[in-house]
């Protein structure tokens, strides 16, 4: 079997190379591409959607993850300031001290006090040596603190700016998912109210009943507006006409 599935594994790669060498390779390729363009469009506009979604909401966490560390790199530079801060403030009393001591060696005294307490020169020589070597080492622990607070702000800078572009594309994809969520919601109703089947013949014949019924109405109440004198002979004898004075003379006899 293995031998099998190895004989036509190299029977496929023989025939697709031999294909490339006689000029056919692009015939292949195309029609790789139609059958992936075609599976593509096969698939359920809804489907799609859901899966876009999914891949939209995948990178939310990854967005809230990298807020949360560029948070805490911006508490740890603010932490890193006060503390070259603080040192820095330190070394100007080194400097304050050192330099009280240096004007104590150039006032030519043999001793000196400080806070109620005497030093002679070499006491006085010796822990200005101590103060000097402090101050540089110091000056130094400065120097490179204040290069990783630049180091560490723009690196703080740069992030902003990639996630402040990351979320606008976040948020520029999910309203156009959901754009297009409202576009197939009013794709599907139309197509409902499209697929909706009402039998026309009966509303026909309704109509043509009640236009029969109109008509016959109609002639019905021509016909009397006529009158009886189209159902006899014609009236040919003249109307009597009415003595009214002499009926009421007739009435006024009576009392």
């Amino acid at each position: 079997m293995l031998k099998k599935t190895i004989m036509v594994g190299a029977l496929g790669t023989a025939t697709l190379a031999m294909a490339c060498v006689f000029g056919y390779g692009s015939y292949i390729e195309t029609a790789v591409d139609q059958s992936m363009q075609s599976s593509r469009e096969s698939v359920p506009i809804e489907f799609e959607l859901k899966r876009i979604r999914k891949l939209i909401d995948k990178v939310a966490p990854e967005l809230a993850s990298i807020r949360r560390s560029i948070a805490k790199d911006e508490v740890a530079r603010k932490q890193l300031k006060e503390e070259t801060t603080a040192l820095n403030d330190r070394q100007k009393e080194r400097l304050e001290g050192m330099k009280a001591l240096r004007d104590a060696l150039d006032s030519g005294r043999e001793a000196s006090y400080f806070s109620g307490r005497r030093y002679n020169n070499e006491e006085i020589r010796a822990d200005l040596e101590r103060r000097v070597e402090t101050y540089k080492q110091s000056d130094v622990e400065v120097k490179t603190k204040l290069q990783l607070i630049s180091a560490r702000e723009r690196m703080l800078n740069a992030a902003k700016k990639r996630l402040s572009k990351a979320h606008e594309r976040w948020r520029m994809l999910e309203v156009k998912r959901q754009n297009l969520r409202a576009r197939l919601a009013t794709l599907q109703t139309i197509k409902r109210a499209n697929s909706v089947k009402i039998d026309e013949t009966s509303l026909s014949e309704a109509e043509n009943a009640l236009t029969r019924l109109a008509e016959r109405l109609e002639v019905g109440e021509k016909e009397m507006e006529f009158g009886p004198e189209l159902d006899g002979e014609i009236p040919v004898k003249p109307t009597e006409k009415r003595d009214v004075l002499t009926e009421v003379d007739a009435l006024l006899q009576r009392y």
